[in-house]
C-alpha cells in the first residue's frame, strides 16, 4: 500500500459527533420554548388588550412596559435558576458553570473519538502507535470550552431580549396575537438553528484542529487537502469560478502554512487548514512517507508538489 496518503475513512468528520454535540446543548433552546409556553404565551392576549385597561396616574406606555418587564424578569429567573437585581442583568454564573461542565464533557468525547481514529490510521499506514501522552492538549480543550460556552450562552441572551422587545413593540402598536406569536415562533426557530450551526461548526473545527495538533506533535507536518466531494463544497459567491475549497482538493500543504480558504467578500484572504473554516467539512490526509516528503517542492500558490520524473 502506498504511504503517501492516510486513509480517507478516518479523516472524514463523523456527522454523529455534530449530532451528539447538538443533543448535548439542545436543552438550552428547549428550555426557552418551554418557559415561553408556560410564562409568556398565556399572558399575550391580556397584554395585547392592555390599551383597554384604565390605569390612573400613570401613562399607558409606562404601565405596559412595567407589566412586560416583570413578566420577563420571571422568565429569566426561571430560566437561569436564580434571582438577580431588579436594575441589572441576570447573574448567570451557575448557568455558565453548568454549560462549562457539559461543553467540557462533549469536548473530551470528541477528542477521544478523534484519537481512536487517528491512532488506528497511523497503525494501518505505518504499523506504529502515535505518542500516547498528551498533556499539551489540555489548554486547547480549555480554550474550546471557554469559546463554546460564550457562543452558546449568547443564544438565550439574544432570544429572550429579542422576545421582550417583540412583545413590547407589538403591545404598543396593537398587533394581533396571531402576528406576535408567529414572530416569536420564528425567533425560537432561529435560535434553535443557531445552536445547531454552532454544534456542527465547532465540532468540525475541533476535529480539524485535533488532526493538526496530533499530527504536528508526532512530527507529521504535511497533508493532502481532501474535500467532501459533494454539492455543498464551499463556492465563491456570484461567480462561475471553481469553489474556494474545491480548488484545494488534492493539493499538498504544510500545517504551519495553511492555504487561503476564502477568495471573496469580507473574509477574503483568510487562511485555514481543513475543518477550520466556517462550516468546513474538508479533511487533512496526513502524508507519512518521508521519501515523498523529502522531494516536495513549494509552488507559487503555497502548495507543495512532488517533481515529475524526467523521461530517460
Amino acid at each position: 500500500m502506498s504511504k503517501r496518503k492516510s486513509t480517507k475513512a478516518w479523516s472524514k468528520f463523523p456527522d454523529s459527533i455534530a449530532v451528539k454535540y447538538w443533543r448535548d446543548i439542545k436543552p438550552v433552546t428547549d428550555r426557552i420554548k418551554e418557559l415561553y409556553k408556560k410564562i409568556i404565551e398565556p399572558e399575550l392576549l391580556l397584554l395585547l388588550g392592555f390599551e383597554h385597561v384604565e390605569v390612573p396616574d400613570i401613562s399607558m406606555d409606562d404601565a405596559v412596559t412595567e407589566k412586560i418587564g416583570k413578566l420577563f424578569r420571571t422568565f429569566r429567573v426561571n430560566y437561569y435558576g436564580q434571582s438577580y437585581p431588579l436594575d441589572g442583568d441576570p447573574k448567570t454564573k451557575e448557568f455558565r458553570r453548568k454549560l462549562e461542565l457539559q461543553v467540557d464533557k462533549s469536548a473530551k468525547a470528541i477528542s477521544r473519538i478523534h484519537k481512536s481514529k487517528f491512532d488506528a490510521n497511523a497503525r494501518f499506514v505505518l504499523s506504529v502507535d502515535p505518542l500516547k501522552s498528551e498533556p499539551w492538549l489540555r489548554p486547547y480543550l480549555q480554550d474550546f470550552t471557554t469559546q463554546n460556552v460564550s457562543l452558546i450562552k449568547g443564544i438565550p441572551e439574544f432570544a429572550v431580549n429579542s422576545m421582550e422587545q417583540m412583545v413590547t413593540g407589538s403591545v404598543l402598536r396593537g398587533d394581533s396575537k396571531k402576528f406576535l406569536t408567529s414572530q416569536i415562533v420564528d425567533l425560537l426557530g432561529i435560535s434553535e438553528t443557531r445552536a445547531k450551526r454552532i454544534a456542527r461548526d465547532q465540532s468540525n473545527k475541533m476535529y480539524g484542529t485535533l488532526t493538526e495538533l496530533r499530527a504536528n506533535f508526532n512530527g507529521w507536518n504535511f497533508y493532502e487537502w481532501n474535500t467532501s466531494n459533494d454539492s455543498k463544497v464551499r463556492s465563491i459567491p456570484e461567480t462561475n469560478k471553481q469553489s474556494d475549497h474545491a480548488r484545494l482538493d488534492g493539493k499538498i500543504y504544510k500545517f504551519s502554512e495553511p492555504p487561503i480558504t476564502v477568495q471573496a467578500g469580507k473574509r477574503a484572504g483568510e487562511r485555514n487548514n481543513p475543518g477550520q473554516d466556517i462550516q468546513c467539512r474538508c479533511a487533512a490526509l496526513i502524508i507519512f512517507d518521508q521519501a515523498i516528503i523529502s522531494q516536495l517542492k513549494k509552488q507559487s500558490d503555497g502548495s507543495y508538489k512532488v517533481p515529475a520524473l524526467k523521461a530517460a
